[in-house]
């Protein structure tokens, strides 16, 4: 394919409303993402240290 061709082909783009549409779902699936990167985040600092405190017996298991 050449610039010529390439120039020659039609793009469909949906009207402004769907655009606008498909932004709100897009910023509403980041923000969701991030609050389950954050909750991630958080339930590994909690297991880190957990695991330091059973490493160094300030937490004992009982079996």
């Amino acid at each position: 394919m050449n610039k010529m061709d390439f120039l020659k082909l039609k793009v469909l783009v949906p009207p402004i409303e769907i655009q606008e549409e498909i932004g709100k779902i897009l910023t509403t699936v980041d923000y969701e993402i991030k609050m389950l990167e954050d909750y991630r985040n958080a339930v590994d600092k909690q297991k880190r240290g957990l695991m330091q405190k059973l490493l160094t017996g300030e937490v004992r298991v009982i079996v």
